[in-house]
C-alpha cells in the first residue's frame, strides 16, 4: 500500500492496524480466513472498522504481476514476509515472498513459526513475531522504522542467509553433496 499526505507515524500505525483488521476480518467480508480481501471490500473494511472515515489519502494496489514485483520491493524499506494468520498452513512454511524480499536485502517481518527458525534468527536475519499477534506486527513495524540500525543489520543478516542457502549455486551445491551422499550409502 501506498500513503500520501501522512506522517511517518500515522503510516505506520495505518499499516499495523491495517494488517491486524485484515488477520481478523476476511471471513465477515465474504473471505475463508487466509484468502485475499478484494480491493472494494477491503476499503469498505477500512471505512466499517472506523481507523479511517475515508480511503481518499490511502492507495490500495491491486495484484502486482510477477514481473514488477522487484520495483515494488525496491522502493520499500521494510517488508512483510508472513505468514501471519493463525491458518494451519501459516505455521509450517515460509511464503515465496520472504525470500524475495530478503535476496533483495530489505528488512523482512515474518511469522515466527518452526520453518522460519530452521533457516533464519529473529533479531538477526529477520524480524519474527508470533503468529496471529496484530499487535506484535504493530511493535515490529514501528520499531524497524524507528531503528534504521536494526533495520539494516536485519536487511544484511536475511540477505546473507539466501546468498548462503538459497542462490541457484548454494542449491546446486546442497543438491551435489546430497546425490553424493547417496551414493556412498548405496555403494556400501
Amino acid at each position: 500500500m501506498a500513503f500520501h499526505s501522512m506522517s511517518r507515524s500515522r503510516v505506520v500505525t495505518l499499516l499495523a492496524i491495517t494488517a491486524g483488521i485484515l488477520m481478523s476480518a476476511a471471513p465477515t467480508y465474504g473471505q475463508e480466513s487466509g484468502d485475499p480481501i478484494e480491493v472494494g471490500s477491503r476499503k469498505q473494511l477500512f471505512i466499517d472498522n472506523k481507523f479511517i472515515e475515508s480511503v481518499d489519502n490511502v492507495e490500495l494496489v491491486e495484484w502486482i504481476p510477477f514481473e514488477q514485483l522487484p520495483d515494488y520491493i525496491a522502493r520499500a524499506s521494510i517488508c512483510l514476509g508472513g505468514h501471519f494468520s493463525a491458518i494451519p498452513k501459516a505455521a509450517r512454511v515460509i511464503s515465496t515472498k520472504t525470500f524475495q524480499f530478503v535476496a533483495m536485502r530489505k528488512a523482512t517481518i515474518v511469522g515466527d513459526n518452526p520453518a522460519v527458525r530452521e533457516v533464519f534468527m529473529h533479531g538477526k536475519d529477520v524480524w519474527a513475531i508470533p503468529m496471529n499477534d496484530s499487535a506484535a506486527l504493530a511493535a515490529a513495524i514501528q520499531l524497524l522504522v524507528d531503528d534504521l540500525d536494526l533495520r539494516m543489520r536485519i536487511a544484511q543478516g536475511g540477505y546473507e542467509v539466501f546468498q548462503a542457502n538459497f542462490t541457484p549455486d548454494a542449491i546446486a551445491y546442497q543438491l551435489k553433496t546430497i546425490v553424493e551422499e547417496a551414493r556412498c550409502t548405496s555403494v556400501s
